[in-house]
This record gives structure tokens, sequence and C-alpha cells, in this order.
């Protein structure tokens, strides 16, 4: 039954796929529904029980003609050898109009074995402690759809963004996914496949290489970049992408440049890629940050007053490492005093040799920004006036004291009359708009910004 099975199951798939999983297989006992087929190492059970299952049992429905017939795969490894020894056709049936004398091995153990990769991921990255943000919301949103039907949305998918700004959070989160719902995946840097590849060629094992990386549910790889230059590595790289892709496994590749700017890149790899989806991860902005810096001290059990958090996501930084450094800084002199202000924030970071960015004082920036525009000192701090001018000229002042000042939405507020925080945020995000869109309003404060610099 079984020898029937495999010349069924032979022409359903690829021969690859047949001659690595299925050609060294043996039948052993059909009773009660239960079918039981002998293979010849564990690897081999869990890869049919996870991919293979539902084509064999089709299969073996019409050939015993039991709609409740179940499977099991029993690790027999002599029984495996000592039936393909006996068997005519070797256990590979031939094709029509062939002939085949071949007998069956077992294989060596995998040089490159899929061990449990979940142990290597840090628990942190999930995407339910990812910080989405205008900065990151589409690739978040990519990686998601990744991790929920993995090869049917977008594949491959290209993430590319300068250090720390969650690349390789996304990439982790979608693997802690892939696990929890019993998918196969591998996650590996660039260069370790790269590694991993040139070992492979030298002990002549391209066969267990291939294996590992081309018969994943998922392949997520960080730095892809890494590959730049590396000819044969490129190579091995495209084919296993393009196997991947014909057989709608899902891929996603992670860089710190974009796809076209990645130099010596093998032009039917780019070509590859190129047909997925690209999406890159910016800077976050202030509100994106404040979040960021609240989910990393909620994770880490300690609570920090508003003021802090707004201080602290204020700091001139290049990425989030940088900010959660700031963050630790702050949390480890709470511990030590055992208290927490805005003033000690303050010191806290410029004791630890951060810059000072106090080198001009909120009040020289009021009066400066005032005289510059021509409008009167109390108009701009008093509440009860409203004009187009006035309203230009806070926000001016608003964004000039948030980014030459460091100062918090409250201390501005109370700068300005005893505006609200709701109303500076509001001021800020506005100014912060019109540097993109208004021309003119970008002249004014790259004037004043200029005029403003420390002497």
């Amino acid at each position: 039954m079984w020898e029937a099975a495999l010349g069924d199951i032979q022409l359903q798939l690829n021969k690859t796929n047949f001659q690595t999983w299925l050609k060294e297989t043996c039948g052993l006992t059909y009773e009660d529904h239960r079918f039981v087929v002998g293979v010849p190492n564990v690897f081999t059970s869990a890869w049919l029980e996870k991919r293979l299952y539902g084509v064999i049992k089709r299969t073996l429905v019409r050939v015993t003609n039991d709609p409740e017939v179940e499977i099991n795969f029993v690790v027999q490894p002599e029984k495996c050898k000592s039936a393909a020894a006996g068997n005519q056709t070797g256990l590979v049936l031939p094709r029509r109009g062939e002939v085949s004398t071949q007998t069956c091995t077992t294989p060596a153990l995998p040089l490159f074995p899929l061990e449990p990769a979940k142990l290597r991921l840090n628990p942190q990255y999930t995407f339910e402690k990812f910080v989405v943000g205008d900065n990151n919301r589409l690739a978040y949103h990519a990686a998601l759809s990744a991790s929920e039907n993995p090869g049917e949305t977008y594949n491959p998918i290209f993430i590319h963004a300068s250090d720390g700004l969650g690349k390789t959070h996304l990439l982790q989160a979608i693997a802690h996914r892939a696990s929890a719902t019993k998918r196969s995946f591998v996650f590996v840097t660039a260069e370790k496949f790269t590694n991993e590849f040139i070992e492979s060629l030298k002990e002549k094992r391209m066969a267990e290489f291939r294996q590992k990386y081309r018969f994943a549910d998922v392949l997520l790889m960080d730095d892809i970049d890494f590959i730049s230059g590396k000819d044969h590595t490129q190579e091995g790289f495209y084919h296993t992408v393009k196997d991947l892709h014909s057989e709608n496994r899902q891929i996603v590749l992670t860089s710190n440049t974009s796809l076209d700017k990645i130099p010596h890149l093998n032009s039917r790899l780019r070509s590859c890629l190129d047909g997925g989806l690209t999406v890159d991860i910016k800077n976050p902005d202030l509100n994106t940050r404040i979040s960021i810096l609240k989910s990393k001290a909620e994770q880490r059990g300690v609570s920090l007053v508003p003021e802090v958090l707004d201080y602290v996501a204020s700091r001139e930084c290049e990425n989030v490492k940088r900010l959660e450094g700031y963050l630790n800084k702050v949390i480890e002199v709470q511990r030590m005093k055992g208290t927490m202000s805005l003033a000690i924030a303050r010191e806290a970071l410029e004791e630890h040799g951060e810059k000072n960015m106090r080198s001009i004082s909120p009040e020289e920036i009021i009066t400066r920004v005032s005289l510059k525009l021509n409008i009167s000192l109390d108009a701009v701090t008093n509440n009860k006036k409203r004009s187009i001018e006035l309203n230009r000229a806070r926000q001016i002042i608003i964004y000039l004291l948030r980014e030459k000042c460091n100062c918090t939405f409250n201390e501005i507020g109370s700068l300005l009359g005893g505006k609200d925080h709701s109303s500076i945020h509001y001021g800020y995000e506005k100014a912060s708009l019109l540097l993109d869109k208004e021309e003119r309003f970008k002249h004014d404060m790259d004037e004043l910004a200029k005029e403003l610099q420390p002497v």
C-alpha cells in the first residue's frame, strides 16, 4: 500500500521534495485505521508531520479506501534501510517508461539542524510590545500581515532603517508569532547565512544547507546589506529566495539602507527583491518617543512622572537605543536617590556627560522672537489676544523652546501665560507641519535659529 501511495505522491511533488523527505520511508503496519510509516530520523518525522501530512493522508485515503485513516510516523532507520534494500524499485518509484534500480541509505544528521530558534529570541521583541507611530506604521502592518498570512500578502518584504529603530524587533515578533502558530522558521543574520554557506561548500554538504533554508515556512534575515560584494553568497541566496517564493513561503529581510543603495548587489537578486514590498522606518516623532519611553519604563516596573518622560523624550538622539540609554540613566538615579523630579533628571543626564542644550535661556528666546517679528512681549504671553501673526509667533517660540532648550510642554505653557499642556503640544505639532509645507515659515524659523546660536 505504501509503495502505491509513494507512486501517487511522487507525481504531486517536485523531485527535490520527494527525494529529500520520502524516498527513504517505508510502510510498517496498517490496523484499525492507523497507518504507520517508518522514517529514518526524527527530523524527517517532524517535517512530514508539519508539511506533508495532508498530501499523504489524501493519498492513503484513496489507496486504502479508508476515509478515517490516520498516519503515524515512527523513527525506524534500520527497517527503512532493509525495506529499501529489499524493494526492487528502491522506493524511489520510476516514472512511466523509466526503470530505476536506486537503493536507499539513511542520510547523515543535518549539519545545520533547525534547532528551536525561539530559545534565542528576545522575549520583549513581540508585536504587543512594539510601539507604533507614524514613523513605523507601514512596516509594522507589513510584518503583522506576514506573520498572520505568510506568503499570501507581501512577499518578500524588505524593511530598511538606521540602527536602533526597530527592524530586529519586527523580525523577532514575526518569529514569535510563527512559533506560536507551529510554523517552521529560520531567524538569521546575513553574516551567519554567509558563514554557513561557505562552510557547506567546503564540507560538500550543500544539500543540508538547502534543507535548512529552503523548507522553512518563514525566512527572516537581518542586515541583508552584509552580502554586498559577496558574489557566491548572493548567488546562493538568490536561489534560496527564488525557491521559497515559488512555494509561497514568507521572506522578510532588513537592511540599514534602501535596496537601491546597497552596492555590488546581483542584478537578479535585486530584481527579485524589488518585486515585493519595500518599507522604511524613520526616526520617531516626539509623541512616539514618549510612548516608547513609557513602554520601556513599564516593562522595567518603573513609574516616571510625565514631566520627566517628556524631558527625556525631547533629548537630541539619532535612534531609539540612544533614547533608551537616557532612560536607563534616569532610572538608575531614581533608584539611588529614591525619588525623581525634572530637576534631578536634568542633573542626571548632564552629570553623565550628555550635551546641555540650555546654552540660551527660554526668556531670551521669547524676547528675541518677539523683536524679530515686531510683536510686543506682552501680546505673546497674553492668552486673551488672538491673531494670525500672534499664533505664528507663538508656534515659532514653542518650537524653539522645545528644540533649543529642551523645555517640557508644561514649562512652555507657564512661560506663555499659563497655557495648558495640550495647547502647547498642538502648537509644536503645527509648527513641525508648517516647517515641511510652508517655505516662508521655514525661512523665518531658520533665520531665528541662526540668530539664537550661542556665541
